[in-house]
């Protein structure tokens, strides 16, 4: 929605066609038009109880960190799959260098022809070190959001409101602390691998405490 003539109309869109138009202009990185559809709104007087704003913020920010922590999660399970299938490649492959016999090619493999030689061993070791990466960050990240909620009085168990039922999510917070590998740990497994070295830096809650000053401003 551009041009003079449509922006007369601005004042007459109902809430539907705004906030679609709003939405689309987000998608689009139109900072012009989001601002003529924001500064064009009808304004409604209403009335909220004193706590709504921090409220309002709790649950958007927690509902935010859920969904990065989900996303980290999903993230190291795919990188733990691909270790996996290079482990049993390994084990594979050193079954056949032993001359023990295995299940025949299937036939699709061996018409093929010829495929890169693949190094499981280094394979299943950058794998195992992207997920290692993973789950030390989200480590540190949870310890972050548990130092931001105890700071902004959000309940520890209120994120539990935004579960989902993930059997993965819950099985791999309950083991976090133990999976977890510390900053000594990854530095050495990356610079094994000939990876940039990295100085782990301590949890820190100030990004998550701005974003609430931002969301209760609202």
């Amino acid at each position: 929605m551009t041009g003079n003539g449509l922006a007369k109309l601005y004042d007459r869109l109902t809430v539907k066609e705004r906030s679609t138009a709003l939405l689309s202009a987000v998608v689009r990185r139109d900072e012009v038009e989001k601002q003529r559809l924001l500064a064009s709104a009808p304004l409604e007087p209403w009335r909220i109880g004193h706590h709504c704003g921090h409220v309002r913020a709790a649950w958007m920010l927690t509902a935010l960190a859920r969904h990065e922590h989900l996303a980290a999660v999903a993230d190291y399970w795919f990188a733990m799959t691909f270790a996996l299938l290079a482990e049993s490649d390994v084990v594979d492959q050193a079954l056949a260098d032993a001359g023990v016999p295995g299940e025949p090619a299937r036939r699709d493999d061996a018409e093929s022809g010829p495929k890169e030689q693949r190094d499981p061993v280094a394979e299943r070791r950058r794998w195992k070190a992207i997920a290692d990466v993973t789950l030390f960050n989200l480590k540190r990240e949870r310890d972050a959001w548990g130092q931001a909620c105890e700071r902004l009085g959000i309940p520890a168990e209120f994120e539990n409101e935004f579960d989902g039922g993930s059997f993965a999510f819950g099985h791999t917070l309950e083991r976090l602390e133990e999976n977890a590998p510390t900053g000594d740990e990854l530095r050495s497994a990356l610079r094994e691998l000939g990876g940039d070295d990295i100085t782990p830096a301590a949890a820190d809650p100030s990004g998550w405490l701005k974003m609430f000053e931002q969301l209760a401003a609202l």
